[in-house]
């Protein structure tokens, strides 16, 4: 709450903060609330965090632990040349969430994922930017259909993922 309401803290309590927030992902990664607060954490530090080698890689251990990979894709572009290359256990578990198509899901996607190749049937109602139009897609790539039923909100959003979809 501090680092929201200030958009600053002292170089310990960032280091404090992101070091709790590696141990709550590697804790209890099944807890829900703790998992989505330390996704909190790891947005707010991003934005926040000052350009300093120790607490960009306690950031981008958190973004690993996490397997939101995306997050590390855009503080790359954010601090160019602040991050060390991944090392082989990074590389390794983006590999696994990474599909044939080079698309890399994050771990909500990936278990929606691989539940819908097993199961083939699933429906999804989850918060905007969650990535289920991506879900969808990767789905539709990696298998064959004759017939596609999507159930979109909007007009927009209807045009939008048709457009997306008969590109891809």
């Amino acid at each position: 709450e501090k680092l929201k309401k200030d958009k600053t803290l002292p170089y310990d309590d960032f280091k404090k903060l992101l070091e709790g927030t590696y141990h709550l992902l590697q804790k209890d990664v099944d807890n829900e609330d703790w998992y989505n607060l330390s996704l909190s954490i790891i947005c707010h530090v991003s934005e926040y965090l000052p350009n300093d080698p120790l607490l960009n890689e306690l950031l981008i251990e958190c973004v690993s632990a996490s397997r939101v990979f995306l997050y590390r894709d855009m503080l790359e572009l954010k601090f160019p040349n602040s991050f060390k290359t991944s090392s082989v256990i990074e590389d390794f578990a983006r590999a696994f969430y990474t599909l044939e198509t080079n698309t890399t899901l994050t771990k909500e996607q990936k278990e929606l994922f691989d539940f819908f190749q097993i199961n083939k049937k699933i429906v999804v109602s989850a918060p905007t930017s969650f990535g289920k139009s991506r879900i969808i897609t990767e789905i539709i790539n990696h298998n064959d259909y004759g017939n596609i039923a999507v159930v979109l909100p909007t007009i927009a959003l209807l045009s939008e993922t048709f457009i997306r979809l008969r590109k891809d």
